[in-house]
């Protein structure tokens, strides 16, 4: 394990190269440090190639940069030092700029920056390589709720060109948002959407593209039971309650909604009202497909058999 510490200077003023110089010759005596420099090194591609041809003179397997606000620039350093075949994650940055504002001969600032030193040179000889891996991910993705912030992850994803199942646990996409009234700072109701990327107004939750995405396949009445598998190939299992209205066959009509004789408090005002057993929460919902409430039903054959279509399945 080979060691290389730069400590790079802040500032020319002759207290500042001393302190600098200390540090240097402190650097030198610690465990597995085998070069030393105190060059200054900047973010310019010219101090990136010094930078490297300094490990590889060196053969240093691990570096320290130590320096006044090194994080502005850490990753072009990390990135050179791939070059010359260095794993970027056994590089230690260490700002010590805390003596850019101390004064002038203060001990206590000093013996700080050579315990900060001591610790990143501790910690990097305790580094683990990381290796960077390609791992063959599938094309689709699992988004868990289907409120405002599922859905916009849902459209961007299938913008993307990934296959996306939404599982939302209630009968209805948007969560709370169709309950609020008005919504800060544009005061739109709440089932207005901010535009997309490219788009110039904003549009009801309704037209949400999420409902129109080939890409985007939606599970409502369904909740995540168990997660399988590894990055890039998970395998999900889905519960999912039953709907008792076939959400291919039904056209909308609504004829269901009509006859149906079972009521219950109404969710969507928190009780202050009741609902239909077979009821579509406001004209805002997704899916655009009654929900039957089998518990407050009191006539479900009947409208099993007043369906034109034959989309109630009990």
């Amino acid at each position: 394990m080979k060691v290389g510490v730069i400590i790079s200077p802040w500032g020319t003023s002759p207290d500042t190269k001393a302190k600098v110089g200390g540090l240097a010759v402190y650097a030198k005596t610690l465990p597995n440090v085998v070069a030393v420099d105190s060059g200054y090194y900047g973010p310019t591609e010219k101090d990136l190639e010094v930078f490297k041809k300094w490990i590889t003179e060196h053969k240093v397997d691990r570096v320290v940069f130590a320096s006044c606000r090194p994080r502005l620039f850490k990753e072009a350093y990390k990135h050179a030092a791939i070059d010359v075949g260095i794993n970027k994650y056994l590089i230690e940055v260490v700002d010590i700029s805390e003596l850019c504002s101390a004064e002038a001969g203060s001990e206590l600032i000093a013996e700080k920056a050579k315990i900060l030193l001591r610790a990143a040179v501790n910690r990097v000889t305790s580094l683990e390589e990381i290796k960077i891996q390609k791992i063959p991910v599938e094309q689709s993705a699992l988004v868990i709720g289907g409120g405002l912030v599922g859905m916009e992850a849902a459209t961007r994803l299938a913008d993307m060109g990934f296959a996306v199942h939404i599982v939302e646990k209630q009968p209805f996409m948007g969560g709370k948002t169709p309950q609020l009234g008005t919504c800060f700072p544009s005061m739109d109701c709440g089932n207005c959407i901010a535009p997309f990327e490219g788009e110039l107004h904003r549009r009801c939750m309704y037209r949400s593209p999420v409902t129109n995405e080939h890409n985007v396949h939606v599970h409502t009445l369904s909740e995540l039971k168990k997660l399988v598998g590894v990055i890039g190939n998970f395998r999900a299992i889905i519960e999912k309650q039953p709907r008792y209205i076939d959400e291919e066959k039904c056209i909308g009509c609504e004829k269901c909604m009509e006859l149906c004789k079972g009521e219950a408090p109404n969710e969507f005002d928190l009780g202050l009202s009741t609902r239909k057993a077979v009821y579509i929460p406001s004209n805002q919902s997704l899916p655009r497909i009654p929900y039957m409430d089998l518990e407050h039903c009191e006539n479900p054959e009947e409208l099993a058999k007043a369906c034109p279509v034959g989309a109630i399945e009990l």
